[in-house]
């Protein structure tokens, strides 16, 4: 009888500590959630083309993303605050290919706040951010770290 209840206190003894150790391994998982949570930046820019052409933007700044947008698509990406500048080219081959940029604009975080911004796509006036013509050539100086080639360039239709 003696050996049973050894036993079922070692048995006991090592659920307790496997209990303690995941006790442990999810408190820091979560201290780890919180810390990536912090730092990862909350602030929203989403894109909508609303120009009836497939379109590239290249947003840089403190974030630098490059957004591949089919006709009609929305999308949204968080970024640090900072002030940026948004390229489009729009087009699905280089023979259509159209270009602008917009004007410098400012992504705020005051306090626990954060900035929430869309920018409709147009070709020509009536989008919601000011833009110019820009060259070809203005547009591919652009370099951006996370720029994969395949992003540029859409499948002829």
């Amino acid at each position: 009888m003696m050996r049973n209840t050894m036993n079922g206190q070692v048995a006991t003894s090592r659920h307790g500590r496997i209990f303690v150790l995941c006790l442990v391994l999810f408190g820091m998982l979560g201290q780890s959630w919180i810390v990536f949570s912090a730092q990862s930046p909350q602030n929203k820019i989403t894109f909508e083309n609303h120009s009836g052409q497939n379109a590239i933007v290249k947003l840089f700044g403190p974030t630098k993303v490059v957004v591949s947008l089919l006709r009609g698509q929305k999308r949204t990406v968080r970024v640090e605050a900072g002030d940026y500048h948004v390229l489009v080219r729009y087009g699905s081959s280089p023979k259509e290919y159209s270009y602008t940029k917009s004007a410098q604009f400012s992504v705020d975080q005051p306090g626990n706040q954060v900035s929430i911004i869309t920018f409709t796509l147009h070709r020509r006036s009536g989008g919601s951010f000011q833009s110019e013509p820009v060259s070809g050539d203005e547009f591919e100086d652009v370099t951006m770290s996370s720029l994969h080639p395949e992003d540029l360039h859409f499948p002829e239709e």
